[in-house]
């Protein structure tokens, strides 16, 4: 599992989701992530298990693994919400999420872009996060309990 913050030359974000259809095997799962749902790569990794679970398991909601992934990193239950809410919007700031076979270096010159820093900056009104909780309980364990939530609401 690959999780990048990076920047892309291009202006439009279809653009690189063109380029990303055209060049990711089908084994392959890439998905482009807005910041503001990111809180760490573990919670990231875990919504991707679940993602997996969720197809082996026959409770996905989604056609793909790559939206099944959004659906848990933004604990949504419509597939159209998930993509608008947690769906990369920014070329100039998105997570990369990759596993796969085919290098990432590869990845990132077919879409022009270049790695930054990875650093955390989530949104805690765009995750549904009161801020007040934060004093008693750490924002990870907050994201990780709305995922899980999430699937028993399912």
């Amino acid at each position: 599992m690959v999780l990048l913050r990076i920047s892309s030359e291009y202006k439009d974000i279809k653009e690189i989701i063109n380029i990303l259809d055209k060049i990711t095997p089908k084994n392959s799962v890439l998905q482009l992530i807005n910041p503001k749902y990111v809180v760490s790569e573990r919670q990231i990794g875990i919504a991707f298990k679940k993602a997996k679970e969720a197809f082996k398991d026959g409770y996905n909601k989604s056609n793909s693994i790559q939206n099944e992934l959004l659906l848990w990193i933004c604990a949504e239950k419509h597939v159209s919400k998930a993509i608008k809410k947690a769906g990369a919007h920014n070329t100039k700031d998105f997570f990369l999420f990759y596993e796969g076979k085919t290098e990432v270096n590869k990845i990132l010159k077919e879409i022009k872009a270049k790695k930054k820093k990875l650093v955390f900056t989530p949104d805690l009104k765009a995750l549904g996060i009161d801020k007040k909780l934060l004093k008693d309980y750490p924002l990870e364990d907050l994201v990780l309990e709305k995922m899980a939530v999430s699937y028993l609401e399912r």
